[in-house]
């Protein structure tokens, strides 16, 4: 059976993780849960606390630990896969799309598009979650940085949530 990738697309606090969690029988690929297990391993808790090199270079470790459980889980032929990060960015999406597609070429990859609250909704909702605080200016640069997901550019379907 082909597995089926659900990337989840939004900024922070729309529901992503929330939507992720009720789901089950599936293989739950959180960039929130590896950067706070990679943080936790090195000491760097919480990570935004810590200079910016060192918040570049753990984000580029989280995204390596994805994408190397997103593989393991491809070659065990895992049915359902969800890939919980924000996934604003096209240029990301399609490297992803590409190499998920070499690696299962059956594979079909569904890009989730969850709405944006009004501004003041969202606020309230990145501000109250404890480590995974978003301040504004952060929250501010994920709006700006959303670019719409393309079918059989990054996805082989879209569906707005």
């Amino acid at each position: 059976m082909a597995s089926n990738i659900f990337e989840l697309i939004g900024v922070s606090g729309v529901g992503k993780t929330t939507w992720a969690k009720e789901q089950k029988h599936v293989v739950d690929l959180s960039s929130d849960a590896i950067r706070d297990e990679l943080c936790k391993q090195a000491g760097i808790y919480p990570l935004y606390d810590q200079p910016p090199a060192v918040v570049k270079r753990t984000n580029a470790q989280v995204f390596a630990v994805l994408h190397a459980r997103l593989e393991a889980a491809l070659r065990a032929n895992r049915e359902k896969i969800i890939i919980d990060a924000t996934n604003l960015n096209r240029a990301r999406r399609t490297a992803l799309y590409k190499r998920v597609k070499l690696l299962a070429p059956t594979c079909r990859v569904f890009a989730i598009v969850f709405p944006t609250p009004p501004l003041p909704e969202l606020v309230r909702r990145v501000t109250h979650r404890g480590i995974h605080d978003v301040p504004a200016a952060g929250l501010a640069a994920q709006l700006a940085a959303f670019e719409a997901p393309e079918q059989f550019v990054d996805c082989d379907y879209v569906i707005h949530f």
